[in-house]
């Protein structure tokens, strides 16, 4: 084999090599990225993230700048900490677990007592943030009982689950105990009493501009939390999670 050829060979395995080490690197990179942020969830779920917060607040992101690092919410409610008027402002350095907040989407904000708000503080998209909403509603010191149009708007959401039944029994310890009200062809009356074929209302509270339903529907297997918006007289369904946790009865 002449010099040139051996010239040549060795240059072909030279770049081949880099090649390897270049791709192995963008394999790893990822990875390491995605462990960086795996977020262990505290036991009690919504009461730890609170017990770690400084400032926790339902609000719509309406603008986003990434250098800086700069988010700009319309606030919907305030549970913790101090929350002036109706903007928020939250300056902080880029992070690999940067929270998930998307403009012109609403989720809880649950900044840190060092000021940031990060992924694994509980800064989830809405949908996985709902589970733990009763707990940050009950920790707010202003609020009040959900109204009956407030609980029709909320309940409309699962009314396919009410089957058209004549009347199914509202257990709750918070509503006015001679409430009654239609969802649908369905009367829901209020009591304070635990029916087998019941409905269970753990939270039905309002604070700010935001109220949520959670609560069971043992007879169909379900675990709901309704969130809604109220912008003047209208009502809206602004975050909703339905679970079938089991076979119905």
């Amino acid at each position: 084999m002449s010099s040139t050829s051996r010239r040549d060979l060795r240059s072909r395995s030279l770049r081949t090599l880099a090649l390897g080490i270049v791709a192995a690197l963008a394999l790893c990179l990822p990875s390491r990225a995605a462990d960086a942020c795996s977020c262990a969830r505290p036991f009690d779920g919504g009461k730890g993230y609170l017990r770690m917060a400084g400032t926790v607040f339902l609000a719509r992101t309406v603008k986003v700048a990434r250098s800086p690092r700069v988010f700009t919410f319309e606030v919907l409610a305030s549970f913790k900490g101090k929350v002036r008027g109706k903007r928020f402002v939250l300056k902080q350095p880029m992070s690999p677990c940067d929270p998930a907040f998307q403009r012109g989407k609403v989720s809880f904000v649950i900044i840190n007592k060092r000021g940031s708000a990060g992924l694994c503080g509980g800064n989830y998209a809405l949908s996985a943030q709902l589970p733990d909403a009763a707990a940050y509603f009950a920790a707010a010191k202003r609020g009040r009982a959900a109204k009956p149009p407030e609980l029709r708007a909320a309940l409309a959401a699962i009314k396919g689950y009410l089957h058209d039944r004549k009347q199914v029994p509202l257990s709750s310890k918070t509503l006015p105990a001679k409430l009654s009200l239609r969802v649908g062809k369905t009367r829901l009356f209020v009591t304070r009493t635990m029916p087998k074929h019941g409905l269970y209302l753990d939270s039905a509270r309002c604070v700010g501009r935001a109220c949520l339903l959670s609560g069971r529907y043992p007879r169909e297997g379900l675990v709901f939390s309704l969130l809604l918006e109220r912008r003047g007289k209208k009502l809206s369904l602004i975050g909703r999670s339905v679970v079938e946790r089991k076979s119905r009865r």
